[in-house]
């Protein structure tokens, strides 16, 4: 099957799953190619052997032309996008020059949160699919937890385009015995975090959980990973407290999920999550995770607080009581049962069901 996604090789969790699914797929003998958009050429590494063909457009809005060409270069007989942009630009293509493909749309984000703060997003998010009925006309939605589906039917509550709840592709299957044993010392507890630095991330409670842990008595660390708009301001605040020593802004890791064994307790502060990809990251390494109940994704990972502890959203002081009971009721099996919740987000399992769900929207090309 020739399949073709469009993401940029690099950035955040989004374009992390995109080129797993792409290497995935094509694992399984398809043909697989990836159009990037806006991005730069990239050096992928000899384990990433998926085509990309680079656009280098300014911005998606200007895509439209270069992306027919690419399209007709590649003659796919696939889709998958996460774009509305891609969705509206692949739809004229289609209709214009009689292409057969089929599109497959992967709602990534918490539709409510992230698709409606501007204009142009409005516009093209909300008011073309419900005017044009965009979601009638493509082939099949794919939403990254049932949380983040729930929250797009309330937006839109009928169409006809297939969809389906498929979990991220994260962890590969291991042996168990694999896992290093885990201990927490009491003479320092390393918490980590890891996302990108802005708002809606809510570091800064993080910085705060740190100061009163420490004014307690609780010898803590805390690095967190990730660039973004918001550095200043945490710099500033970690600065402002005096946790120069204690807190480390670490910047954008590669290979974040090897990075995570050198801790020993894993906290996210989000106001809102899709999914929650650095959760399963940290499951995977046997970490235990304290987590803000935001919506959806960390709910969902962590079933409702069976693999970790979640505290209402921007609340220092349930997180901090949360940390504390973390590192006083932690034993060894605590990373063999996160490690195993784990791997239910396993990349073969998210690939296969990907694979299954393209099949099953059915069409004489495929």
């Amino acid at each position: 099957m020739k399949i073709c996604i469009i993401s940029e090789p690099q950035g955040g969790g989004v374009e992390k799953v995109n080129m797993t699914l792409a290497q995935g797929l094509m694992n399984r003998g398809n043909d697989v190619s990836i159009i990037s958009v806006t991005g730069a050429i990239t050096e992928m590494g000899s384990s990433f052997n998926v085509p990309i063909i680079y656009l280098q457009k300014a911005s998606k809005k200007r895509s439209c032309f270069a992306l027919l060409r690419a399209v007709k270069q590649l003659e796919p007989q696939v889709m998958i996008v996460s774009s509305f942009w891609d969705i509206m630009f692949l739809l004229i293509i289609r209709s214009a020059v009689a292409f057969t493909f089929k599109i497959v749309y992967v709602q990534h984000s918490v539709y409510s949160r992230a698709a409606l703060n501007r204009l142009a997003d409005r516009v093209i998010t909300s008011y073309v699919p419900h005017f044009f009925g965009e979601l009638n006309r493509i082939d099949g939605i794919v939403f990254v937890s049932q949380g983040v589906f729930n929250d797009f039917k309330a937006y839109f509550p009928n169409y006809s385009a297939k969809k389906i709840v498929i979990y991220n592709p994260i962890t590969k299957t291991k042996e168990i015995n694999s896992l290093k044993k885990r201990e927490l010392s009491g003479d320092c507890v390393r918490l980590v975090s890891a996302g990108r630095l802005e708002v809606e991330k809510n570091q800064g409670m993080l910085i705060d959980v740190v100061a009163i842990l420490r004014d307690r008595g609780v010898n803590v660390t805390l690095t967190i990973f990730g660039e973004g708009s918001e550095k200043k301001v945490l710099e500033d605040k970690i600065n402002m407290l005096n946790l120069d020593k204690y807190v480390t802004l670490a910047g954008f890791s590669r290979h974040l999920a090897d990075d995570m064994r050198k801790f020993d307790v894993f906290l996210l502060s989000s106001m809102h999550e899709s999914f929650g990809n650095v959760i399963v990251e940290a499951l995977n390494k046997g970490l235990p995770v304290v987590s803000t109940d935001c919506p959806f994704g960390p709910a969902e990972i962590l079933d409702n607080g069976q693999y970790g502890l979640l505290v209402p959203m921007n609340d220092a002081n349930a997180m901090v009581a949360a940390v504390e009971k973390t590192i006083q009721s932690f034993d060894s099996d605590v990373s063999k049962r996160n490690y195993k919740r784990s791997l239910q987000f396993s990349v073969q399992e998210s690939v296969d069901r990907y694979y299954r769900f393209i099949e099953e929207l059915g069409s004489n090309n495929l």
